[in-house]
């Protein structure tokens, strides 16, 4: 094998030897470079390790909720029908764990004032919540349903739109529809006859033009304007025979039982029963000998409360027909409470409402507003007695 000298880098030869080593030669401008970039590269990376504990540590620290992103809102099931309708309300995104307040806004003032049906509320672990409410008898228009919490000052927390529109106002909205269609074929008739005339028109000049021409070809073209007629009438003849299916169908539905005019009279019928109420209250003294009073229906009814402690504190419990209760606590004298809420509609449970004086004196009423042809719950022999 051939001997080979060893290849010496000219740039190592002439570095002079110090201490038996080699000095090392200074990084070229390139070098620097490479040097300072991977430098910045290594800093970002330590940064954003940085950053990425810190956001974990606070999101251990304070979780986050979709109640904290996502402002609340309400989802109403159905959000358009007549009076009487039942509204299921689905609460999203609300504060968890918190009581909320669900009321029908008639005069759409952002509070709720007596009267307006509401429902108390708690929104779960996730920020959600369900509950219902009966559509009042209100004129058709466009109203809100609202959800407030405590202290219940407007703006609403939330709000959804609720249309109320009759079983009438459907039929005219058919009505118009109808009408519609009949102003379409009117205008699809129009294009017609102007085509027919712009044709003829065109006919017209082109054999004061050139009337050899026309008369040799004068059969073709009324062959083929005749196809196009033809085509055009038979098109509207099956327009109308549509709109003569429909109207048909309108007439069916408007002899129907469940849908027709017969229907349309019994909801009258039940509008003009609701708006024919009864009415009837009770007095109570506990300083005088009473214990309370007590209201009853076997229709649905708004039940009304007032009372104030008299001489020192007191505590007032509300009983449902099934056992259950809920009480107020008066803190000193000349305290009071009033409200008014929906009940009845379900026998042995809410159709009877007690209302006793548990500690302390209290002077108070009760009221109760019910539908025409109700009666009073057995054994009572009026809505409202004091006990």
């Amino acid at each position: 094998m051939a001997y080979r000298k060893p290849e010496v880098n000219p740039l190592e030869a002439e570095v002079p030897r110090r201490l038996g080593t080699y000095d090392r030669l200074a990084p070229s401008e390139e070098q620097k470079d490479r040097n300072k970039k991977e430098d910045d590269r290594m800093l970002s990376k330590k940064l954003a390790s940085v950053g990425l504990l810190v956001v974990l540590m606070i999101s251990v620290a304070m979780p986050l909720t979709f109640s904290d992103v996502l402002e609340p809102q309400l989802t109403l099931t159905p959000n358009i029908g007549p009076t009487g309708t039942l509204v299921v309300i689905a609460g999203s995104y609300f504060t968890p764990n918190r009581g909320y307040r669900v009321f029908f806004d008639i005069n759409g003032n952002e509070k709720r004032d007596i009267g307006e049906p509401f429902k108390a509320v708690k929104a779960d672990a996730g920020g959600s919540f369900t509950t219902t409410l009966i559509v009042p008898l209100v004129p058709s228009d466009e109203y809100w349903i609202r959800a407030d919490d405590y202290p219940y000052r407007a703006p609403a927390v939330a709000s959804a739109l609720f249309e109320v529109k009759s079983v009438f106002e459907k039929l005219v909205d058919i009505q118009d529809d109808l009408a519609k269609i009949l102003e379409a074929l009117e205008s699809y008739t129009s294009d017609i006859l102007s085509a027919i005339s712009s044709a003829k028109t065109e006919m017209l000049d082109a054999i004061r033009a050139e009337s050899s021409i026309i008369v040799r070809d004068l059969s073709a073209v009324i062959a083929g304007a005749k196809a196009d007629i033809c085509i055009a009438i038979n098109n509207v003849a099956g327009v109308v025979d549509d709109i003569h299916d429909e109207v048909k169908a309108i007439e069916g539905k408007l002899d129907n039982e469940d849908f027709g005019l017969k229907a349309l009279d019994e909801e009258l019928d039940d509008v003009k029963g609701e708006m024919f109420v009864v009415t009837d209250h009770a007095l109570f003294d506990t300083t005088g000998g009473d214990t309370g009073a007590k209201c009853s229906s076997d229709k649905t009814f708004e039940f009304h409360l007032v009372a104030t402690a008299y001489g020192g504190p007191a505590t007032i419990r509300v009983t449902f027909n099934d056992g259950d209760w809920i009480e107020f606590h008066l803190n000193e004298h000349s305290d009071w409470i009033s409200f008014t809420q929906a009940a009845g509609g379900t026998e042995g449970v809410d159709d009877v409402l007690s209302v006793t004086v548990e500690s302390g004196n209290v002077v108070g009423w009760i009221s109760i507003r019910t539908q025409n042809g109700a009666n009073p719950v057995s054994p009572m022999e009026n809505f409202c007695e004091t006990i």
